[in-house]
């Protein structure tokens, strides 16, 4: 049994939830993290351009569900591939501290001003 820096309780070395949450934080020693370097404003973009990307797909996806008679599984699971993916996007925007926003909402902020 392993106990964790910060913790009060004891896991296994092998316990894959805990493992997942502390590998992307790169905990080092003590709760001390080492931060990645900031987005710039291209990865950024790149993060946006690659999401609104897979939210066509999503919705083509969606189209050719509903009009199949018979949808097969193969294209359900493309769609929840899909979603995925979108949401790991969203997740990598949110911790850059730019999270994601329609161009509508944006707008939409703008002239409330």
């Amino acid at each position: 049994m392993t106990f964790w820096p910060g913790s009060n309780s004891e896991t296994g070395d092998g316990d894959p939830f805990i493992r997942e949450r502390i590998a992307p934080a790169r905990l080092i020693l003590g709760n001390v993290f080492q931060r990645e370097e900031p987005m710039t404003s291209e990865e950024i973009s790149e993060l946006n351009a690659a999401r609104e990307s897979l939210v066509k797909r999503r919705r083509e996806m969606a189209r050719q569900l509903s009009e199949a008679p018979l949808p097969s599984v193969e294209m359900a699971e493309e769609l929840t591939k899909i979603l995925v993916a979108i949401e790991a996007l969203d997740r990598a925007l949110n911790e850059a501290g730019h999270p994601y926003m329609s161009q509508g909402v944006v707008d939409q902020l703008r002239g409330e001003d």
